[in-house]
């Protein structure tokens, strides 16, 4: 029963997110998704990670970026970009925010480059 109310009290946050986001509010949209996963977080209700919240999260970037430029040049010599990291694990972290702008720069065409100077052979 006290899970079902984290999750309405989840859901609620979400939403009014989505709400913010959809009024152009960009800021208190992400304050109220901010709120979303610290509530989670703080209160094991078996959420350990949520597609809306990652696809909303997108479309607010989506924005942001909207009205900045494309670094991408063109001619001989275009932008490339190089990541260097000491390890990749197969969940989580900052291996999935490299893999979330690996994916951001590759569909606007960018070429990119990574160099992993070690390997975490630990199981996660």
């Amino acid at each position: 029963m006290r899970e079902e109310g984290y999750l309405r009290k989840y859901g609620r946050l979400k939403e009014d997110a989505r709400h913010f986001f959809n009024k152009d509010r960009t800021e208190n949209s992400l304050i109220y998704l901010l709120a979303a996963s610290r509530f989670a977080y703080m209160n094991h209700f078996g959420v350990w990670s949520d597609d809306e919240i990652e696809r909303l999260l997108e479309d607010i970037s989506e924005k942001i970026f909207q009205g900045i430029p494309s670094p991408h040049k063109t001619g001989p010599d275009p932008l490339k970009i190089l990541y260097i990291v000491s390890y990749l694990t197969d969940t989580g972290g900052h291996t999935e925010v490299l893999r979330q702008w690996i994916n951001y720069f590759s569909r606007r065409g960018l070429s990119q480059s990574l160099i992993v100077t070690e390997i975490n052979n630990t199981p996660t």
